[in-house]
C-alpha cells in the first residue's frame, strides 16, 4: 500500500498533519508543511491515524540546522 500525502500544517505537538484522498486526517512525525510524503503504512495510535513513509519532496521552507553538535551546550 503506497499513498501520497502532502503535509499542510503542524499539530500543537509539532507533528505534521495532512489529509488522505479519503479526507482522513493523518499525523506524520517530523513532517513539515509543504513536505510530500510517500506513505508506506498507516496505524491507529491513541485514536488517530499515524503515517510512516519516506520523504519524496521536502518543503521549500525546510532549512538545515545551524548547530549539528550540541554536546556541551549550556543553558543559562
Amino acid at each position: 500500500m503506497t499513498k501520497a500525502l502532502l503535509v499542510d500544517r503542524l499539530s500543537a505537538g509539532g507533528e505534521g498533519i495532512g489529509r488522505l484522498a479519503s479526507g482522513e486526517l493523518v499525523f506524520v512525525s517530523d513532517g513539515f508543511p509543504g513536505d510530500s510524503i510517500e506513505v508506506q503504512s498507516l496505524h491507529r495510535q491513541r485514536g488517530r491515524l499515524v503515517a510512516f513513509g519516506r520523504l519524496v519532496k521536502p518543503s521549500l521552507e525546510r532549512v538545515e540546522p545551524q548547530a549539528r553538535d550540541l554536546v556541551g551546550l549550556r543553558v543559562a
